[in-house]
């Protein structure tokens, strides 16, 4: 009888055990700092009005200075926390865009960090949290599709659970339903710098238990039934950096990667990074051993950067050298001479990166096992006076001349400045043939400023490190800045060591970008002035352009330049683009031919049925709701970007929608594409000659490259050479010839006997045949689990029947 009970028990109470399984486990250590709060839709009163908040978990106040926010700068990039950054106990930590003082915040306190570099993305956004050695803290998000939580209409954050430390699961968060610290005439939901007001749902009984067979036969306990292994855990393998050579003395940089362990690893999601961005997405295999990456082009800073290797945006291992500033640069590994190379001591080789591992060596090998040759030390130079550089070239700038001054040094200086210590004057963003971009700061205190620690970046956050000195009342331009100034619109910000913004100039959204040879000039506060006569390193001086003279004359509103103070925009045509120039604005009537977002969140295309397009481009990505075939009116400022005509709008207000429709893509052969096409949807029929993973290639007697635009297309193995296919698309221009970007699935049709074969939508009947089968494939090892338990529930009567009866 004690059996039959015990086989009773367990047969009632496995499925309710199996059930709770399925509930997420919290009990996890926490995190030392975890990311509690992001503000991504903007508030009310401004779309870049964004925070992003820190909790510290623990009882002991948190030293985060040089702690990086991976995915919350501009385009995805990293926000780096300034030294002096410290999260008290239990305490929180902010990052905002704008101060309480700014009539553009929601906030009613202070951030602990201000930074004009903060974006967070509305779709497919991953956030990490890095500690200095570069290793995964918390993390939020998955990076696919909407985030987790939060709403964009009714502006509310996106809020961490309490007690919730996997910040990559979707019930961790919630979109909050209250506020605080928030000005009170806001009605914007958010909690920054307070707890997140959580309120637990009330539990409901589930309704009915899943039918999970028991995992042990209740007529033999000893006979236990299978039941599916759990899936472990697969991490990916510890991949090195092993050498790098950034300034070679001939050939091309390399990037030499070791796999310490005893299995072939597969490259697919991997990639390498320096301090500016991607270099290269891996692939392939890297077999026990070393591998070798060549880049085909300067890569690497001859004076100082980063390299990462990383797995899915995650870090597996990196290296910073030389003068590469955006943490403590005293982590850093020393700087390989010309024709050196940086290579980890053997040694070294299986253990966690350390930048102590890293040597300098004469006898670079790539492909081989290091062998460190150090150089010769150089003698002791003899001390030289403290100068600073002031560069007074003439105009244009061809080649500057330079001379030196020298002056005391400060013994120190505070790390923390007041915004407009120092301020941008002017700026050659496009110079004329020969000549190079630079900015020009200047110091309007009565101090004079030590430059160290401070930098300058452009719309991407591609620093450019200063040092040296500025006089009070001095002006100083930097030539050559990281990076490049984009032509037609670019954002330049200047930082103190705190990593506090003091001042920025944005020629992409607030003023016009100067044509070339010209610079742009602050002639008064607010108020900007294209320049034919620069003065780099000296007072501006008023010069308009000829054609500007006249403009000039009138007055500018207060706070506004009068470069954007008279023009009016004139209504055009695509019939009128051979007429365009950079700077006009014109009202354009269009289709939408790809809807925000699709290529990417800061543009879109819009053409007509000719084969004619331009590309409509907002900077803060403040667009109205759009579909393919809208009929709109776009009301902006015409630009250029790699050959694209491109019209730039402030707000969404800038696009009315007239009407809705379809728009059909102009029929062409390649020999008769031109460059009046480029922007355009086009469509392409030809042979098929080549496939590849993200393209391929079509002949009609001419040949196009066409692009699989990211994974929203066919496979390329569905492509085979020597099939005919259409291929319809955004025609684009590089420097290897046009090129035709599709847009989904249905842009390309491959031919069969001059028959079109069905398109494999999702909802195409093959498709959905295929779902089915899949689907009940899917129930079948589900029917033999419920056939199992119900066979030892017949068993069990069986078996009370016969003990009662005496059997």
């Amino acid at each position: 009888m004690r059996t039959i009970t015990i086989a009773l028990i367990i047969v009632i109470t496995l499925p309710t055990f199996l059930f709770i399984q399925n509930i997420p486990a919290r009990a996890e250590e926490a995190p030392r700092v975890i990311i509690n709060e992001i503000f991504w839709s903007g508030s009310s009163l401004s779309i870049a009005d964004e925070f992003i908040e820190l909790y510290n978990t623990t009882n002991e106040p948190i030293d985060i200075s040089g702690w990086e926010i991976a995915g919350a700068a501009t385009n995805k990039n990293s926000l780096i926390l300034p030294v002096n950054s410290t999260i008290s106990a239990l305490g929180f930590f902010v990052v905002a865009n704008y101060s309480p003082a700014n009539e553009k915040s929601i906030l009613n306190i202070e951030a602990d960090y201000l930074s004009a570099s903060i974006s967070l993305a509305n779709s497919d956004a991953y956030y990490a949290l890095r500690g200095p050695d570069g290793a995964t803290v918390d993390a939020a998000d998955d990076g696919m599709g909407a985030p987790f939580s939060g709403d964009n209409e009714n502006k509310a954050s996106m809020a961490r659970r309490p007690g919730c430390w996997n910040g990559g699961a979707g019930e961790c968060w919630f979109t909050a339903t209250s506020s605080a610290n928030i000005k009170p005439e806001n009605t914007d939901l958010a909690t920054p710098g307070a707890d997140n007001a959580y309120v637990e749902p009330p539990i409901e009984p589930p309704a009915d238990p899943p039918a999970d067979p028991p995992s042990v036969d209740p007529v033999d306990p000893a006979n236990p039934v299978d039941t599916p292994a759990t899936t472990p855990l697969v991490l990916p393998p510890k991949i090195l950096i092993n050498e790098i050579l950034p300034n070679p003395a001939e050939g091309s940089e390399w990037i030499e990667l070791f796999n310490p362990t005893t299995s072939t690893a597969d490259l697919a999601g991997w990639s390498l990074e320096d301090g500016a961005g991607r270099i290269a997405s891996l692939s392939g295999e890297i077999e026990p051993g070393y591998w070798l990456y060549v880049l085909n082009s300067a890569k690497l800073n001859n004076g100082g950067d980063k390299i990462y290797i990383e797995y899915n945006e995650q870090i597996i291992d990196r290296v910073a050298y030389g003068n590469w500033q955006d943490e403590d640069v005293g982590d850093n590994a020393p700087c390989p001479g010309r024709g050196q190379s940086l290579a980890r001591s053997p040694a070294a080789a299986d253990t966690d990166n350390d930048f102590q591992d890293f040597k300098i060596t004469t006898a670079p090998t790539p492909g081989r096992e290091n062998q460190i040759s150090a150089p010769e030390p150089e003698s002791e130079p003899e001390p030289q006076p403290t100068t600073t550089t002031i560069v007074t070239p003439e105009t244009p700038i061809i080649t500057p001349e330079t001379s030196t001054a020298t002056i005391e040094v400060p013994i120190s200086q505070p790390l923390n400045f007041a915004s407009g210590t120092m301020i941008i004057t002017e700026f050659m963003s496009n110079p004329p043939s020969g000549g190079v971009e630079w900015i020009e700061i200047y110091n309007p205190s009565t101090q004079k400023i030590i430059l160290d620690s401070w930098h300058i970046t452009d719309e991407r956050g591609t620093p450019t490190n200063l040092s040296g000195e500025i006089n009070s009342f001095e002006y100083l331009p930097i030539f050559a800045p990281r990076g490049r100034l984009n032509n037609d619109g670019d954002i330049i910000s200047i930082f103190d060591p705190s990593g506090g913004l003091i001042d920025r100039v944005d020629y992409l959204t607030d003023l016009s970008s100067p044509p070339k040879g010209a610079s742009l000039a602050r002639m008064d506060p607010g108020v900007w002035q294209v320049s034919e006569a620069p003065t780099p390193g000296g007072e501006n001086i008023s010069a308009p352009l000829a054609e500007e003279s006249a403009e000039s004359e009138k007055k500018a509103e207060p706070g506004k330049s009068k470069l954007n103070a008279t023009v009016q925009p004139q209504e055009s045509g695509f019939d009128e683009a051979y007429e365009w120039q950079v700077g006009d604005k014109i009202i354009l009537k269009a289709f939408v031919a790809t809807a925000p977002g699709h290529f990417s969140g800061q543009y879109f295309f819009a053409g007509d049925e000719e084969g004619h397009g331009v590309q409509i481009y907002s900077y803060r990505k403040d667009f109205p709701e759009l579909k393919v075939g809208d009929y709109i009116e776009i009301n902006g400022e015409l630009s250029q970007f790699k050959n694209i005509w491109r019209i730039k709008i402030k707000t969404k207000d800038d696009i009315a929608i007239i009407d809705s429709g379809q728009i059909k893509a102009i029929e062409l052969s390649i020999s008769e594409i031109g460059s009046e096409n480029i922007g355009g949807l086009v469509k392409i029929s030809g042979e098929i000659t080549e496939a590849k993973k993200s393209y391929f290639y079509l002949d009609d007697g001419a040949e196009i490259k066409v692009g699989l635009a990211k994974n929203r297309t066919k496979n390329s193995s569905t492509l085979e050479i020597g099939a005919r296919a259409s291929a319809t698309g955004i025609l684009l221009a590089t420097e290897d010839g046009f090129f035709l970007e599709t847009r989904e699935l249905n842009d390309i049709l491959v031919f069969n006997e001059d028959k079109p074969a069905p398109a494999a939508t999702e909802n195409s009947p093959a498709a959905t045949s295929e779902r089915k089968r899949s689907n009940y494939a899917g129930l079948i090892p589900l029917g033999i689990l419920v056939a199992a338990g119900a066979a030892n529930i017949k068993k069990l009567k069986k078996l009370i029947k016969n003990k009662k009866e005496g059997i």
